[in-house]
């Protein structure tokens, strides 16, 4: 289930270790289960929390530590964009009101998962991939071991993103 971490969307700046740096850092989207929690730093980056029995471990979102993100495209990606919105408001910057698709989808492609390459390709196309080339999506739609959809979808993707220039 994914919840707002507050209605009062004003931050609760939480004190907290992070590859042996001291950071401060605050709920954005809780989902997933075991449960997990999306939060951004003070300095507007992405991390990812993970729940373990009484300790919270922290992960910026990035490399390997992106696939705890990936439940998060089992959710339609506007509820997970509005959700964010909702609670970051004016707290983050700009760029801190969208999902870290690219980060996501990254993850989701290296994974070699049909069910989570599907899952990215349904949220780019309501979100189109700012990092990732179309001639990379070209070549994972001719993988016959994903859906004819997700290929056609992954395709339609590659279409827009060349389009767009």
């Amino acid at each position: 289930m994914m919840t707002n971490a507050a209605d009062d969307p004003a931050p609760d700046w939480r004190a907290a270790e992070l590859e042996g740096r001291s950071i401060e850092w605050m709920e954005a989207l809780r989902f997933g289960s075991p449960e997990r929690t999306l939060g951004l730093t003070r300095e507007g980056r992405w991390i990812v929390a993970l729940d373990h029995d009484q300790r919270t471990e922290l992960h910026e979102l990035a490399g390997e530590a992106a696939i705890a993100a990936l439940p998060l495209l089992q959710r339609p990606f506007a509820e997970v964009k509005v959700a964010l919105e909702r609670r970051l408001g004016s707290w983050g910057t700009e760029e801190a009101h969208e999902p870290p698709t690219d980060t996501i989808y990254r993850a989701a492609l290296a994974s070699g998962s049909p069910f989570w390459i599907g899952a990215a390709a349904s949220w780019m196309d309501e979100s189109l991939p700012r990092s990732i080339p179309a001639a990379e999506l070209r070549e994972l739609a001719s993988s016959k071991r994903l859906d004819q959809s997700v290929r056609h979808r992954l395709l339609r993707v590659a279409g827009r993103l060349e389009a767009a220039g």
